[in-house]
């Protein structure tokens, strides 16, 4: 499979930004895309993105995230866009994301606090 480029992580970024795409089908194209070629030879921005992408339901990983993501790539380094995912990153409230997102079916299983028993499940 060919490096991911830019221009493709845009086009995917903005479909499911625009909810032209859904997320099973964003973290479906992620993960296919997410291999050891990707990792050893394709662009380092580009990479950061699709390892989110690939644990997007764990991390509750949503369309929210969508306008970072669009600035790392327009990053003028590596350095910076790692900057801007850890600066989006550290102002993230989960629990605000949890409430947002509890009831998507994807994200579901996963919008609760470690130790805490899922949504709808009893200790």
């Amino acid at each position: 499979m060919a490096l991911v480029t830019r221009d493709e992580m845009h086009t995917v970024l903005s479909g499911w930004a625009d909810r032209e795409l859904s997320h099973q089908a964003v973290y479906d194209w992620a993960t296919e895309r997410f291999d050891l070629e990707q990792m050893d030879r394709g662009d380092p921005v580009i990479n950061e993105i699709l390892a989110h992408l690939d644990i997007m339901d764990v991390n509750v990983t949503t369309p929210d995230d969508v306008p970072v993501f669009l600035a790392m790539l327009d990053a003028a380094s590596p350095e910076l866009a790692t900057e801007l995912l850890r600066r989006a990153g550290d102002g993230i409230d989960l629990d605000e994301r949890f409430a947002k997102w509890g009831s998507d079916p994807f994200y579901a299983p996963y919008c609760h606090r470690i130790g805490d028993p899922p949504p709808g499940r009893s200790a």
